[in-house]
């Protein structure tokens, strides 16, 4: 008989508006979002996945870690503070550049 676990998900909360067992400080938008653009999936896909499928995956960024975190880390993206606003940071020419991108700097209206 095969076993039945529940999912990730925020769906599999209790009905009284806590997380089972507290939550035990899960930020469930990190945690989808990493699931997320890292596999392409979508959420009511990351709703199905268990915590030993999270476990699974975990284990093997911990060795592979996802293209978008190793970009963080190339470009020297840092962690914002929680009162800060988002920077409305742009890529320069030569970020696009460095990432093997090109620029077009003509004006497309004229």
């Amino acid at each position: 008989m095969a076993e039945v676990a529940r999912g990730l998900g925020p769906r599999d909360r209790s009905p009284g508006g806590r997380d089972a067992g507290g939550g035990f400080g899960i930020d469930w938008a990190k945690l989808y979002g990493l699931i997320i653009t890292a596999t392409g999936w979508r959420v009511c896909d990351v709703d199905e996945i268990t915590l030993h499928d999270w476990a699974r995956l975990n284990g093997y960024w911990l060795e592979n870690p996802p293209v978008h975190l190793m970009l963080k880390s190339f470009l020297g993206v840092k962690k914002r503070s929680k009162g800060d606003a988002p920077a409305n940071r742009t890529l320069s020419e030569a970020d696009i550049t460095a990432l093997g991108g090109t620029v077009n700097l003509k004006d497309n209206n004229g």
